[in-house]
């Protein structure tokens, strides 16, 4: 596959995928009907024998030329794109909203350990604590967190949550209500 520069004025050996993406763009050229030319030329003499042959070789001046039919022709350009800052990050938050996703689901089972009486009330507030953190995560990658909490009311109510006065729903109105604010 041959990759172009954005103006498709140089092709691409080295291209980071990291940094950018390869867009196919179409182009339409069209191509006029031709008539056929007859080949215009001459016979140079190479040689000349004593008895009068010669040994001769066409020189063509003007090529020959088949004719064909007007017709469009479907070109497709493979061009690299660099992403612009603003996609960096959106890629980069989806990448992180994936993680903290899996980190989440990772801690499902101790939940489910909690819940059967496997853990401790005592060792389970850790857990909480880092699902509440990864769950904020998420929030913030989303967008859906409020960024005008500030961040020592935010590291107090995650104290309180562990703790065990607020929990996930009380948690919850409580954004909620700084959103309005």
């Amino acid at each position: 596959m041959i990759v172009y520069n954005e103006d498709k004025t140089e092709i691409l050996e080295n291209y980071d995928l990291e940094t950018g993406h390869i867009i196919e763009e179409k182009e339409i050229i069209h191509h006029p009907k031709t008539y056929p030319v007859e080949a215009k030329g001459y016979y140079k003499t190479i040689m000349e024998y004593p008895n009068g042959g010669k040994d001769v070789e066409w020189v063509e001046e003007v090529p020959g030329q088949e004719g064909h039919e007007a017709y469009d022709e479907e070109v497709i350009y493979h061009i690299y794109k660099p992403y612009t800052q603003k996609e960096i990050e959106e890629k980069r938050n989806l990448e992180n909203i994936e993680l903290y996703k899996r980190l989440l689901s990772e801690t499902d089972y101790k939940v489910l350990k909690y819940i059967e009486g496997y853990i401790p009330e005592n060792e389970y507030i850790y857990i909480r604590v880092e699902r509440e953190y990864y769950r904020n995560k998420i929030r913030e990658a989303e967008g859906k967190y409020n960024n005008n909490i500030d961040p020592e009311h935010l590291k107090e109510i995650q104290l309180q949550q562990a703790l065990g006065k607020y929990d996930d729903e009380n948690l919850e109105s409580l954004f909620n209500e700084d959103e309005t604010n």
